[in-house]
């Protein structure tokens, strides 16, 4: 069975005709493209790792000391009923999965920032290569320009120095991904199924797709539905279940913890995070304040609520809280004008897009670097023009510069999404699905960090940008000449 691949446009690189290298090869990539795509990115890695100074501030982030503590916590006191039964801040704030495997390096001796970014350039190297599996089943070009994109990609190669649980969960959902084309087009249960377990074990890493387990079953419907067009409906059903049952397998320990705890949410950040970073972003959008401005009156109207309620925030339990917190966000969301949430999104979308991954980097953030959430302006423009053009330090030279290569990528990008829209309709929307998901919960909330999910989705997109602005140029440009 196979999914609706259209071999139209075989001469753009995007598909390929059922003969082709790709089904020669199992998965459409050989083990031969596979090690060398992999041990590339460990080499580009490990000369990144062997230019970083040993401070731990190059490897730290503003979340980074919670994991950390999260990792000791679990050494000292930490059992798998102590999270079920949510004893603490830190089993309550954050999902465990992270902080597991800094302890697991923690026992074996490697528990330095050094050692830690070491580990994950093993598993961001092995990202790689899934991006590069995930590309081939549209076509074997492709895959290995993709791959070789993701070696090369410094937003991967950036964080997989930091103390964060964005590697760990990236290098999780790209094979999750890459089993469910992978199933798709062979018809494997067992692939279906690892995808569901792999897709468990990421949302152990971040609670990002709590929403995601609502649309599974809409999306299961919306693809059977389709199939319909392109291959049998009842084979896919039984590929949708499988995966489902992999996920219901590793999600069971977490839904006895929820109706434990008497709440749906996994974590206590969804109330949080909506509040003192989506709904204060709003709010300074409206008013024109900095970030550090506006947080305070943010602050007031959480206390005048608990005043309202009479309730005292110290003595109600952590899920409380955030529950109170994700209301007063509802409500404060819905009073703000709808041109203003509107604006403030499209600005959080843009960012996470195109923003230089090199924001993150540990050297970049030692020079002095101005807060753009701090700079003083009515609009996203105005703040953008004073941040780089008022008084520019090395930082914002830096990041201007690495923006014009963000727009190449950003261009590429739409032009392959186009493309493969065009070839392989099914694959390109599920895609653009997926990105929109992370896209619309991040929200105003926006910086390199935030696509880290779904950039190996973007490298696949911009590799068939290439792949078809080469085949244009030696087509109709180079081709015209030659003849001439």
């Amino acid at each position: 069975m196979r999914i609706g691949t259209s071999y139209r446009g075989a001469e753009l690189g995007l598909a390929e005709p059922p003969n082709a290298e790709r089904d020669e090869v199992p998965w459409g990539f050989s083990a031969r493209d596979f090690v060398l795509i992999v041990g590339a990115a460990l080499i580009v890695r490990w000369l990144n790792l062997s230019l970083l100074p040993s401070d731990v501030g190059y490897y730290s982030f503003p979340d980074s000391s919670d994991y950390l503590a999260m990792a000791r916590h679990w050494d000292q006191q930490g059992t798998i009923f102590n999270w079920l039964q949510a004893t603490g801040r830190l089993s309550t704030e954050r999902m465990p999965g992270y902080a597991w495997f800094l302890y697991a390096l923690a026992e074996m001796g490697f528990d330095s920032p050094r050692w830690i970014a070491f580990a994950q350039s093993l598993v961001d190297s092995l990202t790689c290569g899934c991006v590069g599996v995930l590309g081939a089943q549209i076509s074997t070009k492709l895959g290995r320009l993709s791959g070789i994109l993701a070696a090369f990609s410094p937003t991967l190669i950036i964080h997989s120095t930091l103390i964060l649980q964005d590697t760990l969960f990236v290098f999780m959902m790209t094979a999750c991904l890459m089993l469910a084309l992978v199933a798709a087009k062979s018809g494997s249960l067992a692939a279906a199924f690892v995808c569901g377990l792999l897709f468990g074990l990421a949302f152990f890493v971040r609670s990002v797709l709590q929403y995601m387990l609502i649309l599974l079953p809409v999306c299961y419907l919306a693809i059977v539905l389709c199939s319909r067009f392109y291959a049998p409906a009842k084979p896919l059903a039984k590929l949708g279940l499988a995966t489902l049952l992999g996920i219901s397998i590793l999600l069971a320990p977490l839904a006895y913890r929820g109706v434990s705890l008497g709440s749906i949410y996994p974590t206590t950040q969804s109330g949080l995070h909506a509040l003192f970073w989506t709904v204060n972003l709003v709010h300074r959008s409206e008013t024109g304040r900095t970030f550090a401005e506006q947080s305070p009156f943010t602050r007031k109207i959480a206390n005048d609520e608990f005043n309202r309620l009479s309730l005292d925030e110290v003595d109600l339990g952590a899920f409380e809280v955030d529950k109170i917190y994700r209301d007063i966000a509802f409500k404060e969301l819905l009073n703000a004008s709808p041109v203003t949430l509107a604006k403030v999104w499209i600005q959080g979308v843009i960012v996470s897009l195109v923003s230089p991954g090199l924001l993150s980097d540990g050297r970049v953030r030692q020079l002095e670097r101005p807060s753009f959430y701090k700079t003083p302006g009515n609009s996203f423009p105005e703040r953008a023009y004073k941040y780089f053009f008022d008084d520019p330090k090395m930082f914002q030279v830096i990041i201007l510069l690495a923006g014009v290569f963000c727009a190449l990528f950003a261009f590429l990008l739409v032009i392959g999404l186009v493309n493969l829209v065009i070839r392989v309709p099914l694959v390109a929307l599920a895609g653009v699905v997926f990105i929109s998901y992370f896209l619309l919960l991040s929200g105003p909330t926006s910086g390199p960090k935030y696509r880290m999910p779904y950039m190996p989705l973007l490298i696949v997109f911009a590799a068939a940008g290439i792949l078809a602005v080469w085949e244009f140029t030696k087509t109709k440009v180079l081709k015209p000449r030659r003849q001439i």
